[in-house]
């Protein structure tokens, strides 16, 4: 989609996926591309027919996994980077872009990882990629400078990117959110009950945060003067409300990074029942607002007909259009 939105005419060579899921939504929006499968299986032999068949190749685009890379892989203990059985597939990649470089010498590159890997691993990364492909420059860019979602990602290229700007944003939750009447995934009281109950003392803390039910599913935060923390005072859920509503709200006014996660990391705190903004529901993002997070058509996964769960992780493992297209509008 984005680069459609820049190069109307453009043509997909070929691509390397291997997830079922993600095969069926790509091949239903897209059935003529060709799939080269595992990645670690595609050959010289293989990469020159694609190549010549399509008479070169302009661009290529990764997205390697960052299993072993992110922060979340340091707290599961898989922190292994590039040694990682997932983000190795990096070396993979970069030999199947030796290969077209050779064939091709102009092609532009386009690689993403997760902005929380460490220097270290980022550093290894950049290096190698410098070494091999002559890609010089790595770019964070974070998807809130155009829209709602918070989402910043490492992108590295052989070609310059200028830095984003918050001004370039163009949505608004009016634009991502389903009416309210419409929203009917309301987070049960049983499970805000059992995670208020969760708290440990920390130093850093100094007013708990509680949620206090004002009528069937209709809640509200309260301030406590004590120095145990609970899980809403923890940046786990989305909240619409403006800076100070909640401590350590974060982002103000944004929506978190979707994940792969049905859980609290795509809770959303919506306040449009309240005209003061003060009470809210709590209720769970929709797989369609998902979608417009990323820039994405309604039903562009949910097409399908897959479970909420299998939709979750397609989403949270997806890119997004407007950034990606930023970057190639640069090409």
């Amino acid at each position: 989609m984005a680069i459609h939105a820049v190069f109307p005419d453009a043509i997909c060579v070929a691509y390397s996926e291997v997830d079922s899921y993600a095969i069926q939504v790509y091949q239903h929006h897209f059935p003529n591309h060709i799939n080269l499968g595992d990645i670690r299986n595609i050959t010289y032999d293989k990469i020159k027919q694609v190549v010549d068949n399509a008479g070169g190749c302009d661009l290529i685009v990764g997205g390697f996994p960052c299993k072993n890379l992110s922060s979340l892989s340091r707290v599961v203990g898989k922190n292994n980077g590039l040694d990682g059985k997932q983000s190795g597939l990096f070396y993979n990649m970069v030999y199947i872009c030796e290969v077209v470089k050779e064939l091709c010498p102009n092609v532009s590159f386009i690689f993403e990882n997760n902005n929380s890997m460490s220097k270290a691993h980022k550093g290894m990364i950049t290096d190698i990629l410098e070494r091999q492909l002559d890609i010089r420059y790595c770019r964070m860019i974070d998807n809130g400078d155009f829209g709602v979602q918070i989402r910043k990602r490492l992108f590295w290229t052989n070609f310059y990117v200028e830095e984003t700007n918050p001004t370039l944003c163009v949505q608004t939750w009016k634009d991502v959110l389903d009416p309210v009447s419409k929203c009917t995934d309301i987070v049960s009281d049983d499970i805000i009950a059992t995670r208020s109950r969760f708290s440990r003392n920390v130093s850093f803390v100094t007013k708990r945060i509680d949620m206090i039910r004002v009528r069937p599913r209709l809640w509200k935060f309260q301030i406590k003067n004590d120095t145990s923390i609970g899980i809403w005072n923890k940046a786990y859920h989305s909240d619409m409300g403006e800076k100070g509503d909640i401590a350590y709200a974060y982002p103000i006014g944004k929506s978190r990074c979707i994940t792969c996660s049905t859980t609290t990391n795509n809770y959303i705190v919506d306040r449009r029942v309240s005209k003061t903004h003060k009470s809210f529901v709590l209720r769970h993002f929709n797989d369609a607002e998902k979608e417009r997070l990323f820039f994405l058509p309604s039903g562009w996964v949910t097409c399908l007909g897959f479970s909420k769960s299998r939709n979750a992780i397609l989403l949270g493992n997806t890119v997004s259009v407007k950034v990606i297209q930023y970057i190639i509008e640069h090409l």
